[in-house]
């Protein structure tokens, strides 16, 4: 199943054993080289600590919310989670990170971005055009397979994006429509 990053905000966290909502997701925590998501931070009253829910742990999405086992589920993050605490601890956010292709032109940012739930990787960034390219309302859309390279600062995407952009002016072979 694909998922618009949009729809991670406040989508409840429903627990089997409980019977009902038990917390809410925050954001997603990306691991930035493979730009796969390990797990989303949570709230709830009475958390007072960073919480995770691993991705793992997910049962199903649906139209409620996420549905996980039980309260368990949702783990406290500390110095027991290195991996965990090491992909936090980076900082990286997807969001509004400029993109820009390996010759250095500047294509905009991220707005948004879909993932698939069987492995929890970003297929697809929605990158909002910048400057006068923002006149025209146009999106990209670009496809994993295009993205050569992703620091906390940018990410990188093929040329080829651009020349086929220039090519057609309603749909490019390379990973994104216009």
């Amino acid at each position: 199943m694909l998922v618009l990053s949009e729809v991670i905000e406040d989508r409840k966290v429903m627990s089997i054993h409980a019977g009902k909502a038990i917390a809410k997701l925050s954001a997603a925590v990306i691991e930035q080289t493979t730009l796969k998501i390990i797990g989303f931070s949570v709230r709830a009253p009475g958390i007072k600590f960073f919480t995770v829910l691993h991705s793992s742990d997910i049962r199903e999405w649906g139209a409620l919310g996420v549905v996980v086992n039980s309260e368990d589920a949702i783990i406290e993050v500390d110095e027991n989670m290195p991996k965990v605490r090491k992909v936090i601890d980076s900082k990286f956010i997807l969001d509004g990170l400029g993109v820009r292709t390996e010759s250095g032109k500047r294509l905009g940012k991220v707005v948004n971005f879909i993932f698939e739930t069987e492995g929890y990787f970003i297929v697809k960034l929605y990158v909002e055009r910048a400057g006068i390219l923002s006149l025209a309302g146009k999106t990209l859309i670009i496809e994993r397979g295009c993205i050569t390279n992703v620091t906390n600062k940018f990410i990188e995407v093929k040329d080829a994006v651009i020349k086929s952009e220039a090519q057609k002016n309603t749909k490019a072979e390379y990973g994104f429509e216009a």
